[in-house]
């Protein structure tokens, strides 16, 4: 009897235990769920510092390395659709042209920051759903081991060259600023779908190797696995701070060239948000010159929107870019979901 007993009390015991386990894994009702498509070694630090001024409990929401803003533009487009409605409540896009799709899609609410008349006109949205800031910059990484300063391409059109024949790299252009620069490049004065189709077939014939991710393309060069590659600026400096052999080219900076692309970081408010006043109090700190410092810094060196507040001393302000290139971003936004069958058949996968 007492044997029996002990098993009892042992097996209710037990499941009383598993019980609270899993209570305690059910994650509470945050105040605040933030989705990013921005890099951690970034994003967290800021959010951190939100949490500690806020007192909030906020969530983030990332996706994998090579999806990353597609997957979230697909989640918060299924969310929409959701009678539960949206989980997120704001979305914080490492680039700009989903964000515009999102916007026309109706999943993005304006909102008015208390930063508003600090931000250039350029990077803003007429009707207030989305604010741009932090800038990154596609680029072009080479190995200083491999290749001389003198020999190193100038414009992407040079990656379609002899030259580098085997011996480049790009991420696969159906996700993130890839996407963006592909479509951007399709709407500039000269180039249409069928120009910038063959030019993309160029780049497979030269055997350009097509990898999951701009930071993949920047291991890829600073290990001597390829000798170029097509990436952003804060992966390109975060190899050149570990002290790897590589260097960063602007691309297309002489006149009559393309141009460098400048790709904004954008913050929304998505429509329907359950934390509206907490999404607000969070975009306004986003927004503020003192994120865009903190952004500014390395490791990712984001060039500010601000004319004010300063790029890090060892890379170029948006204003030392000669060249930029000139973009209509609606256009581009278009060209993002037009090319997608385009790409499909051009890039391997």
């Amino acid at each position: 009897m007492k044997k029996t007993l002990r098993v009892v009390l042992a097996v209710a015991g037990m499941v009383a235990l598993v019980v609270l386990l899993v209570w305690l894994s059910i994650p509470p009702d945050p105040d605040l769920v933030i989705y990013t498509s921005a890099d951690d070694a970034y994003s967290r630090p800021l959010v951190a510092e939100f949490r500690r001024r806020s007192g909030l409990d906020v969530r983030l929401v990332t996706d994998a390395e090579a999806a990353k803003t597609t997957g979230l533009y697909k989640r918060l487009l299924a969310e929409q659709k959701e009678e539960s409605g949206p989980v997120a409540d704001v979305f914080w896009n490492n680039e700009i042209s989903r964000t515009l799709l999102l916007a026309r899609k109706g999943v993005l609410q304006p909102f008015t920051p208390g930063t508003l008349e600090e931000i250039p006109e350029e990077f803003r949205a007429k009707d207030g759903t989305w604010y741009g800031l932090a800038c990154r910059v596609r680029v072009i990484i080479y190995n200083t081991d491999l290749v001389a300063k003198d020999q190193a391409p100038r414009s992407v059109g040079d990656l379609a060259r002899e030259r580098w024949k085997g011996k480049a790299a790009m991420a696969e252009p159906l996700f993130g600023t890839t996407a963006t620069h592909c479509a951007a490049l399709r709407t500039l004065r000269g180039m249409n779908r069928q120009t910038a189709n063959a030019f993309f077939k160029q780049l497979i014939d030269n055997k350009i190797r097509v990898v999951a991710g701009n930071s993949v393309v920047a291991r890829m060069v600073a290990e001597g696995r390829v000798e170029v590659g097509l990436t952003d600026t804060d992966d390109a400096w975060n190899l050149k701070d570990q002290g790897k052999p590589v260097e960063i080219v602007y691309p297309d900076q002489r006149r009559g060239e393309p141009g460098a692309l400048i790709i904004p970081n954008t913050a929304s408010l998505i429509r329907g948000a359950k934390h509206p006043e907490a999404a607000k109090r969070f975009l306004d700190f986003l927004l503020s010159a003192e994120a865009e410092k903190m952004l500014a810094r390395p490791p990712s060196r984001h060039l500010p929107v601000r004319p004010n507040v300063p790029a890090a001393p060892d890379t170029r302000a948006l204003y030392e870019i000669v060249n930029p290139m000139r973009v209509d971003w609606q256009k581009v936004a278009d060209a993002v979901e037009d090319q997608v069958k385009d790409l499909r058949e051009i890039f391997p996968r």
